[in-house]
């Protein structure tokens, strides 16, 4: 099955699994699983951490590809599909990337891995 991941489960992921819960660490260890992080992830990060707001212990490039050969995780592109899906959203949530990682997964009909529980109040399957 193939399922998206949130921003804070990859840097959880990378840096401290303990974070993860029972749910999520089943779903990421099980090598059937497609994992997905999409561009959007790594363009928050990037942001974040030129804004002082995010620390990696070593730059954030080497961090992703250590990580995805590690864990396996697929680069999930924004489609231009994905841009018009956030029109059919409600405004629970003000995040851009939040918003555009929910458009995404209802788009891709995957399963979004996240303990932001303001996800889980749109019509996406969450998994935590």
């Amino acid at each position: 099955m193939k399922y998206l991941i949130d921003t804070h489960v990859f840097l959880w992921m990378a840096s401290s699994p303990e974070q993860l819960s029972e749910v999520a660490r089943k779903i990421i260890l099980r090598p059937e699983n497609d994992l997905y992080v999409s561009v959007c992830s790594l363009w928050e990060m990037q942001i974040k951490q030129q804004l002082g707001k995010l620390k990696t212990d070593m730059p954030l490039c080497e961090l992703w590809h250590k990580q995805r050969n590690f864990s396996r995780l697929n680069l999930l592109a924004i489609e231009e599909a994905h841009i018009w899906e956030l029109e059919k959203l409600p405004h629970h949530h003000k995040d851009p990337f939040d918003r555009l990682l929910i458009a995404q997964a209802k788009h891709e009909n995957m399963p979004l891995i996240s303990a932001d529980e303001v996800m889980a109040r749109y019509a996406i399957k969450t998994k935590w």
